[in-house]
Parts: structure tokens; sequence; C-alpha cells
């Protein structure tokens, strides 16, 4: 079924466009007598029903698919980049040009981000006078600069095939062991989250009221008061509730959000990637990270550069400006 699918696919974009729709449909498969249902890109309803009947399927619904409420992802996962990677490689290796591989992915892929990523590509590359490398440059924000560096080195010396499966491999491997670490870190998360969440609505909603009652308890003849730590806990909640607390809490939203923002720009990520490094906890694994990202790119260019490019073409696709700026002083 998955087999048919893709080469309706592929038989339905005769001319690649990235406004194309999606359709999904539902049918009978004429041959095998067999229900189907799936989906299509073309342009028009009635350009991916007659591409379905004319492969042999009995169209009995077909709409635009909806998006629904899913937020459009703005870059590919590690694991998608890493098999768009081992794709592209197996093409080039059977000898078909990246040009075509590029249009082929494209037109088979149901991941909308990629599909059109690679669209700008393939139209970049008709261009006369336009290198593979510089065609992938037109979507940094899919294609990362590591990526992009092994292409323009493998073009430049022949075939990338071996190189874009090496960098696939460890962008697989990569995905996996994030994947471990990230289930590793759900319970604990989830755990200071609701704690988090519970001592909100204690201070916020429960201790205002139970401020009256602990005050009565108290005699105020004999000068008792109440222990330090919950008239602490009183004077917070109290601050809280009132007008100075709710323009705090709105000015660290806004702060956050400020900072988050700042963060996304070149100054800002300087600022990150040289900071980072000596946090206390966190920048032991940031620091190993960074350098295991060199070691692996070194490993896939050493084969295929000069001594001269080998630390050039590896800083340049560094992810930290420290490594970079280091790599670059050798």
């Amino acid at each position: 079924m998955s087999a048919l699918a893709q080469n309706i696919q592929t038989d339905s974009a005769h001319t690649l466009d990235a406004e194309q729709t999606c359709f999904k449909y539902q049918g009978t498969d004429i041959l095998g007598g067999e229900p189907t249902k799936q989906y299509i890109y073309a342009a028009t309803e009635e350009q991916a029903e007659a591409v379905l009947t004319r492969a042999k399927i009995e169209v009995q619904t077909i709409a635009p698919r909806r998006g629904g409420l899913r937020r459009r992802k703005k870059r590919l996962t590690r694991e998608e980049l890493g098999t768009f990677a081992i794709q592209l490689a197996e093409r080039t290796r059977a000898s078909d040009p990246i040009p075509k591989a590029i249009q082929d992915i494209a037109r088979s892929s149901n991941n909308p981000l990629l599909r059109e990523a690679l669209l700008d590509v393939w139209n970049e590359v008709k261009k006369e006078s336009v290198n593979l490398d510089q065609a992938f440059n037109v979507r940094p924000d899919v294609f990362p600069d590591a990526f992009r560096h092994i292409i323009r080195v493998g073009t430049t010396k022949g075939d990338p095939s071996d190189m874009l499966s090496k960098y696939g491999e460890r962008q697989l491997l990569t995905a996996e062991n994030m994947a471990k670490v990230k289930g590793a870190l759900i319970y604990p998360a989830v755990v200071l989250s609701l704690a988090a969440v519970i001592v909100f609505i204690l201070c916020y909603f429960i201790l205002p009221k139970m401020e009256e009652m602990y005050t009565a308890l108290l005699d105020p003849s004999t000068g008792a008061k109440l222990p330090w730590l919950t008239r602490g806990l009183l004077s917070f909640s109290g601050f809280l509730v009132s007008w100075y607390g709710i323009a705090a809490m709105a000015a660290t939203t806004f702060g956050i959000v400020m900072l988050v923002r700042w963060l996304r720009t070149d100054a800002g990520k300087d600022w990150f990637q040289r900071k980072s490094l000596n946090w206390p906890l966190i920048g032991n694994l940031i620091r190993e990270f960074n350098a295991a990202h060199v070691i692996d790119l070194m490993s896939i260019l050493a084969p295929v550069v000069t001594p001269a490019e080998f630390l050039k073409e590896a800083s340049a696709a560094s992810l930290n400006v420290v490594y970079r700026e280091t790599l670059d002083a050798v």
C-alpha cells in the first residue's frame, strides 16, 4: 500500500509546485479489489482524481486534507534530517544526479517543511551558475551549516554519497541518544511542574484565606508570633495577590519573552554559546556535545579534504563560536 501511494505521489507531481494541496481520498484498488485510504499532492482536486484514475483507483471520496490545530514546524528534527541525508546518499550512489534526486525526494516526501525546502533548492539549482551548496543556502532554517558544508565539500571532491550517509547515520544516532535523555527527564520534569503548580495554588488561593485563622490563634497579650517560616510564606502569599505582585509577575513574564527573543538574535546566540560552556551542571554536557560534533565532522571530512582544508571546514561547520574560534586559531 505504501509503495502504491509513493508511486501515485511521483506521478502526481508532473510540475513541482510548493503551493500544491494535499488531498485525502478513499477508494478501491481496481486491480486488487482492496479498499485504500491515503492522501495525494496535486494542484487541483480534478488533477488528483485524474492521477488516481490512471493508477487504477476508483475514487469514492476526495477532499483537501485539513491541517487541524497543529502548529507548522519551523525546522526538521535530527531524525528527519538524518533520514533525508541517507535517502539523498542512496540516490546519488545509484548514479542519480543530485538535482534529480532532490526533485524525486521532494515529489515523494510527506513532510510539508522538507518538501517546501527541497522545492526552493530545486528551483535554485535550475538557475545558471548556481552551485549545489549555494542552492541549499536559500533554506538555512531547514538545512544546518554542517549539512551544507558536507554538500559543498562532497560535490567539490566528486561523490558526496559516503559523506551524506555517514552524516545521516550520526544524526539518527544522536536523535536516538537525545530521545533517551529526554525520556529519562520526563518524570522529574513532571514532578517539578506539579510541585510548582501546587505551591502557586497554595500561595495564591489558600494561604490568604488562612491568614486570619493563624492570627486568631495567637494571644496578643503574650506577644506570641508565628514561626518565621510561616510569616515569610504568608508575606510572600500576600505579595502575590497584591497589585505589586501581579505587576511583578507580568514584568517577569515580559522579561522572559524578551530574553528568549534576544537569544535568537546573532548577539544573543553568541553570548549563549560562550557562557553556557561554563555553566554549572550542564556546562560539561554542552562541552562534550560540541566536542563530539566536531569529532564527527572531522571523521567525515578527513578522507576527502587536504590537511590545509581540514580544520577550516570543520571550523566552518561547528555549532559553537568558541570551538570555531579555537579551530581557526590552530
